[in-house]
């Protein structure tokens, strides 16, 4: 970075102007993309850019600071500032490599009143080439005089076919459970078609329509 610390890792991903490392020494590391001087990446990843275009490569250090070299796979070689890079996903072939997100899990129990809380939600991505897969998990139950209850359920799961760097179809469905609101069950489903209007450094604004 230009203020001389080395991350040295294995990259997950770029987003939203920053990248993540998973540092050989240190935890997960996020960094901003503005403070990166040298970036090298072996991996081959798909490259999304401010500009809205797309590329499908490595990454060497260029002879231009803050600058890199994107190797493309017919040996072309193309170059980026760091900056302009809005979003990184693996292209490894590994299926594992290519999943993105989180999983988060909590109980609580107080034994004088027999009562419970049990809280569980996940956020998963996944990537081909010209696909995008997002899935959304989320779960609300109690415990109360040893009765457990669903009490609201959440599951969503969408994909996205990119047509081009602009416009892109999605499709996608979703589970509902709230017994706070008398609904037992209910599912969702939509289709339509999206545009990215605007990719900036640090946010971009999609437009879908279509029908639910």
């Amino acid at each position: 970075m230009y203020n001389g610390q080395e991350l040295i890792g294995e990259i997950q991903n770029a987003n939203l102007g920053a990248i993540s490392i998973d540092d050989i020494d240190l935890k997960m590391q996020s960094v901003k993309l503005f403070k990166v001087k040298i970036l090298i990446i072996h991996e081959r990843f798909k490259i999304e850019t401010v500009d809205k275009h797309f590329f499908y490569g490595t990454m060497s250090t260029s002879d231009k600071e803050g600058w890199v070299d994107v190797h493309l796979s017919d040996s072309a070689k193309i170059p980026l500032h760091i900056t302009q890079i809005f979003q990184l996903i693996s292209m490894e072939d590994n299926f594992f490599k290519r999943l993105n997100g989180n999983v988060s899990a909590g109980l609580s129990f107080t034994k004088s009143s027999d009562i419970g809380q049990v809280n569980f939600s996940a956020n998963i991505q996944y990537s081909t080439k010209h696909i995008s897969y997002q899935l959304s998990l989320s779960s609300i139950a109690s415990i109360d005089s040893g009765k457990y209850s669903r009490d609201n359920e959440n599951a969503q799961l969408y994909a996205s076919y990119d047509l081009n760097t602009t416009w892109f179809l999605t499709l996608g469905g979703q589970y509902q459970r709230n017994l706070e609101l008398s609904i037992s069950r209910r599912y969702l489903g939509l289709t339509g078609v999206g545009n990215k209007l605007f990719i900036k450094k640090n946010w971009r604004l999609l437009v879908i329509s279509g029908m639910s």
